[in-house]
C-alpha cells in the first residue's frame, strides 16, 4: 500500500453512517439520467423513478408503466419536466441501456464506452450530453477503472472537462505530498541561494515539512522581520506580552531591546500562551463575547450592569460555549469559572469579569493568528514544549493557512487581511513563472494542490463532507489523511453533536492505522484499526486520558474498541478511486 489514502479510505466508504447525500438526486435542466416509470397519471404525467428517489412528472410522450427510459431535464419547478430521449423502452442491463444512449446521441459504440456509462448508470450520476462526450473523448486510451471514477467525479461536481483538472484530481492519489516536498527540497537545496525565488519557497517548504528542524534560532528570526517592518508580528509581541503595549511599532531599537530582554524560552512560553487562549468560536459568537464585555466595561449604572451580567450568563448557557471559555482560562480561573458552572448565578460572575475581559482583549485577528501558528509550528518542531495536541492542532493550522490550497476563493473575495504572499501555491507559481530549476517538480506538486484544492469539500443543504491530507507527523511514513463529515445547523456551520472524524495513517511501527471517531448526541465512540492485536492493552490504558480529554471539550467517552485492519489492505486499493465520487479531500477539524 502506498499512502493511506489509497489502501484506508475505502473503510470509510463502506462503513460510513451517514451517507450524507451521496444517492440524493439533485436534478438540474438539461442533465440525462435513466428512470422507470412507477405509474400512469391523467394529462401526461407519471411518477417516475429516478435513483433512489420518486418524483411527479410531467411528460411529453406516451410511456409503459414499470418500463425504464433515458429522461432529459427540461425544468425544475414545482413540478419536473421531462423529456423522453428515446421512444423506445430500454431493456433491463445496465449494458443494453448505455448502448441505447450511444446510439441516441450518434456516439461511437466502443466497450470503453459502454462501460463508462453503465458506471454512470449504476452510480445514480446525472450528466449532460456536452459533459459526457468531452470524458469519452477524455478516457480514450486510458480505459481504466480509476480513470473513469474521477471523470465521473468531475461530472457529479460539475468541473470542467479539461485535462488540467482532470490531472490534478489525479495527482491526489499519486506520489505523496510529503515526498514531493521533500524532492523539490533537495532540488532547491542543490542551487543554493542562486535565485531570490527559491529561498522563501524553500523556506516555505522547511517549514511545512514534519520532520524537518528549525533554522536559526526564534529571536533571530523576530528581530529580522521586526527590522523588515512587520506590524502583524509586532502587533502579536505586543498581544503576547514579549513587548509592552504602549511601545510604539516605529521604535524598532526599543522594540528589539525588550526581545533581547527575554529569553528564547520565555519568549516561546508566551507565545504557546496566546496560542492556548485563542477561542474556538465562530465570528458571530467572538463578535457577541467582546461586545458584552465592552458593555460591562464601559457602563456604571447597577441596571445597565445587571442587564448585561444577565446577556453575559444566557451567552454562557449556550450550547459549548462554556467549555471553550473554561478551556482557555488559566488554570485558577479555570477553577473558579467551573465552580460557577455548578450553580450558575449572575451574580457569581462579577469576579471573573477581570478574567473575561483579559480573555477577549487576548483574541487575535485571523492575519496575525497565522502569523503566530507558523513560529509556533516552525519553532516546536521536535520539542517538548507542546502536547502532543497542540503539536499536531498546531500542523494542522499552518498547512492550512499556509498551503495556499485556498488561494483562488480568498483571492476571489478580496480577502485582504489574509495574507497569501508566503502561501506554498503562490511561491511555487513565482518560482515557476521565473523559470526557475525545477519546473518538473513544481508543476507536479502545483498539479498535487490544484487537486486538494478541487477536492476539497462535498456539501448539501444539511451535511457537510471534507477531508485534509497533510504531511506526516508523530512517526507517520506518510501523509496524514483526514476524513471529515458532519449534519449542518440551521447556521449552515457543523454541527459538533453529530459528526464523524477518521484519520488514516501509516505508521513506521504499527503500520497502516484507521481511527474512527463517531460522535452522536456528543457521545464518542472511537474504534481503531490495525493488524497488530498487541495494541488492543493499550488501549485500556489510555482510555482515561481519554475520557479527561473529551470531558473538557464537553463531550462523553462511550467505548474504545480495536478492530482488525486486513492484511490485504491492498484488495482495496482500486476502490479508493470511486472515493472521487465523494470528493473527500480538506476542511479545518478542531481537534
Amino acid at each position: 500500500m502506498s499512502t493511506p489514502s489509497m489502501g484506508m479510505s475505502s473503510l470509510l466508504n463502506t462503513t460510513s453512517s451517514s451517507k450524507l447525500a451521496g444517492n440524493q438526486v439533485i436534478l438540474k435542466p438539461g442533465q440525462i439520467l435513466t428512470g422507470k416509470v412507477l405509474e400512469i397519471f391523467p394529462n401526461q404525467k407519471a411518477s417516475v423513478q429516478l435513483g433512489n428517489q420518486q418524483f411527479t412528472a410531467q411528460l411529453q410522450a406516451s410511456l409503459n408503466v414499470h418500463s425504464n427510459y433515458w429522461f432529459q431535464v427540461q425544468s425544475v419547478n414545482q413540478l419536473l419536466h421531462l423529456k423522453v430521449l428515446a421512444d423506445k423502452p430500454s431493456k433491463q442491463t445496465p449494458e443494453s441501456q448505455a448502448t441505447a444512449l450511444l446510439e441516441e446521441l450518434k456516439l461511437p459504440l466502443t466497450k470503453e464506452n459502454i462501460a463508462f456509462i453503465k458506471s454512470l448508470i449504476e452510480s445514480e450520476t446525472p450528466f449532460r450530453s456536452n459533459e459526457l462526450r468531452k470524458a469519452l473523448q477524455m478516457q480514450q486510451g486510458k480505459g481504466n477503472n480509476a480513470s473513469q471514477a474521477v471523470l465521473k467525479a468531475m461530472i457529479r461536481h460539475q468541473l470542467p472537462i479539461t485535462p488540467s483538472i482532470y490531472n490534478a484530481l489525479v495527482q491526489v492519489d499519486g506520489e505523496p505530498l510529503e515526498a514531493q516536498l521533500q524532492q523539490l527540497q533537495t532540488v532547491l537545496t542543490q542551487l543554493g541561494n542562486s535565485r531570490e525565488t527559491s529561498t522563501p519557497l524553500l523556506a516555505r517548504i522547511h517549514s511545512l515539512l514534519s520532520d524537518s528542524t528549525p533554522q536559526g534560532n526564534i529571536h533571530h528570526f523576530i528581530s529580522n522581520e521586526v527590522k523588515n517592518g512587520d506590524q502583524v508580528l509586532i502587533d502579536l509581541l505586543k498581544t503576547s506580552g514579549i513587548v509592552s503595549k504602549d511601545t510604539s511599532s516605529t521604535a524598532t531599537n526599543n522594540i528589539l531591546d525588550q526581545l533581547g530582554n527575554s529569553s528564547e524560552a520565555t519568549t516561546l512560553a508566551k507565545l504557546q500562551t496566546l496560542f492556548q487562549r485563542q477561542l474556538p468560536f465562530t465570528n458571530q459568537q467572538t463578535y457577541q463575547f467582546s461586545k458584552i464585555m465592552q458593555s460591562l466595561s464601559s457602563v456604571s449604572d447597577t441596571t445597565k450592569i445587571d442587564q448585561q451580567l444577565k446577556a453575559l450568563q444566557a451567552f454562557l448557557e449556550e450550547p459549548h460555549v462554556a467549555p471553550k471559555i473554561a478551556e482557555a482560562l488559566p488554570n485558577q480561573a479555570k477553577a473558579q469559572f467551573q465552580a460557577w458552572q455548578q450553580q450558575p448565578a449572575s451574580n457569581k460572575l462579577e469576579s471573573m469579569l477581570v478574567h473575561f475581559k483579559e480573555l477577549v482583549d487576548q483574541q487575535i485577528p485571523k492575519n496575525t493568528e497565522n502569523k503566530l501558528i507558523d513560529i509556533l509550528a516552525t519553532f516546536t518542531k521536535g520539542s517538548s514544549v507542546l502536547s502532543p495536541k497542540e503539536q499536531f492542532l498546531l500542523h494542522v493550522k499552518q498547512f492550512l493557512s499556509f498551503s495556499g490550497i485556498d488561494y483562488e476563493n480568498r483571492i476571489l473575495h478580496a480577502d485582504k487581511n489574509i495574507s497569501q504572499q508566503f502561501s506554498l501555491k503562490q511561491l511555487v507559481l513565482q518560482a515557476i513563472q521565473s523559470g526557475q530549476t525545477g519546473q518538473k517538480e513544481m508543476e507536479s506538486l502545483l498539479s498535487t494542490l490544484n487537486g486538494l484544492q478541487l477536492s476539497s469539500v462535498q456539501e448539501t443543504e444539511a451535511f457537510i463532507q471534507a477531508s485534509i491530507q497533510v504531511p506526516g507527523l508523530f512517526g507517520a511514513k506518510e501523509n496524514i489523511q483526514i476524513d471529515f463529515e458532519s449534519k449542518k445547523e440551521k447556521s449552515g456551520q457543523v454541527n459538533p453533536d453529530y459528526c464523524r472524524v477518521v484519520f488514516y495513517l501509516e505508521l513506521k511501527n504499527m503500520g497502516d492505522t484507521m481511527i474512527d471517531m463517531s460522535i452522536q448526541k456528543r457521545v464518542i465512540n472511537i474504534t481503531i484499526y490495525n493488524e497488530h492485536q498487541e495494541i488492543i492493552p493499550l488501549l485500556e490504558q489510555i482510555r482515561p486520558v481519554l475520557e479527561q480529554g473529551l470531558e473538557k471539550g464537553d463531550y462523553n467517552l462511550s467505548g474504545v474498541q480495536y478492530k482488525q485492519l486486513s492484511t490485504s489492505v491492498d484488495e482495496y486499493m482500486p476502490k479508493k478511486k470511486q472515493a472521487h465520487d465523494n470528493l473527500q479531500q480538506g476542511v479545518d477539524i478542531r481537534i
